[in-house]
């Protein structure tokens, strides 16, 4: 049923023109760290596999299905990544991304037809340690080409998609930094943030004002048939 309605037709044939960049599976993961009410996460990148932790709400039955679909998610409506869409941008970067949060475990594989929506178990003997601080792992095997691109864009990373995510991220590490933010609520509109990176001991702080904005089915429909 899902496979045959027209807009999930729709946006399985638009994902390359949805993610044209291999470097966007890092904001989306961030992304994905803040609607699961993480406080904390960390990036890894080492011999050709990039690994990303968080603390956040551990996966549910329901998560897995809606990170194999697009089109279909039980995200409310009102989170960012509602569709299931965010996660297809792994496939930029690896053919056979894992994702592990115990009891889950389990991969996709890109080179094969549907293999980038049919999960696949993988055995607990072959499962990498998510770490006694975290509850949930994506495991990379990068693409040649893609290491040095990833390497630059977290070398790059000033922290600053930390003020515009949501949700109560505190704490980031990549290979070269720490990223604590504090935020505090003035109103349901304004909110004041201070970001420090570790690696200068700086301080900055950010004043943010919001608007909630939800497209319509017909923008939504439009995008995935343009983009």
């Amino acid at each position: 049923v899902w496979l045959n309605d027209l807009r999930s037709r729709r946006f399985v044939g638009a994902l390359r023109r949805i993610f044209p960049e291999e470097t966007i599976i890092i904001y989306e993961l961030l992304q994905n760290a803040a609607d699961s009410d993480a406080t904390a996460a960390e990036f890894l990148l080492a011999n050709d596999t990039l690994e990303f932790r968080h603390n956040g709400s551990p996966f549910t039955e329901n998560d897995a299905l809606s990170i194999s679909l697009v089109n279909f998610s039980y995200k409310p409506v009102g989170n960012i990544g509602f569709m299931g869409l965010g996660f297809k941008a792994a496939y930029e970067i690896s053919d056979n991304p894992e994702i592990h949060s115990p009891p889950f475990h389990f991969t996709f594989d890109n080179s094969v037809p549907g293999g980038s929506l049919l999960p696949v178990p993988v055995s607990r003997k072959r499962s990498p340690n998510v770490g006694r601080s975290f509850t949930t792992l994506f495991r990379f095997r990068l693409r040649d080409g893609t290491y040095a691109k990833i390497k630059s864009e977290l070398e790059g990373f000033d922290g600053q998609i930390l003020l515009f995510i949501g949700g109560e991220l505190a704490e980031l590490r990549t290979p070269t930094s720490l990223f604590q933010s504090r935020r505090s609520h003035a109103d349901s509109h304004i909110s004041k943030v201070e970001l420090r990176q570790e690696i200068d001991g700086q301080t900055a702080s950010y004043v943010l004002a919001s608007r909630e904005f939800l497209p319509s089915d017909d923008a939504v429909e439009e995008f995935a048939r343009n983009r």
